[in-house]
């Protein structure tokens, strides 16, 4: 992608096409963390489900070391990467990189990977606490108004709703 950033017409893509490489894989790799983290919470629910623990304390402590090894490998394997692999030796030297399957690998700026962690750390702890902050407050609210639209849609009937039509209004409790 820097390569046909660098071929584009306009000086200030060609100035920023690092930069902006960068920040695009970013973006895609805190998509594939978000997809993978409803994953992983599923996969740890069930190897804890098949496991049959015999009190619901046990049950709670199991599950949060697998959701926490498996959010904290999902969260930090690419800064990891880039602090420690992507800039180290295993990449190799100008005319002697090291190879895989045919290709070279993937190198640091010049200047280093300092910028390349700095916007990776960015985008993963910002766009984390947007994705919860949208899942968290604005999906309910809107569910809530939608269904509370609906119930003013036809007065009469809903006037006095039964206990357990408001009880199915009200929001699920998080496993």
């Amino acid at each position: 992608m820097v390569a046909a950033l660098s071929a584009y017409p306009d000086e200030d893509v060609q100035q920023d096409a690092r930069i902006i490489t960068s920040l695009t894989a970013s973006v895609l790799n805190l998509i594939a963390i978000t997809v993978l983290g409803i994953v992983y919470e599923k996969i740890a629910i069930a190897l804890t489900d098949w496991e049959t623990p015999r009190t619901r304390t046990e049950y709670t402590n199991i599950l949060t070391l697998k959701l926490f090894s498996f959010q904290s490998v999902n969260m930090y394997s690419s800064l990891f990467y880039i602090a420690f692999f992507k800039s180290s030796r295993i990449i190799g030297y100008p005319g002697n990189y090291n190879r895989i399957g045919g290709g070279r690998m993937e190198g640091c700026d010049p200047s280093g990977c300092f910028i390349e962690l700095c916007i990776q750390l960015a985008v993963i702890m910002g766009g984390k606490q947007f994705i919860n902050s949208i899942s968290k407050f604005a999906v309910p609210s809107l569910l809530r108004w939608w269904y509370g639209r609906a119930l003013k849609a036809d007065p009469e009937e809903n006037a006095h709703p039964r206990q357990w039509e408001t009880d199915y209004l009200l929001n699920s409790e998080p496993r």
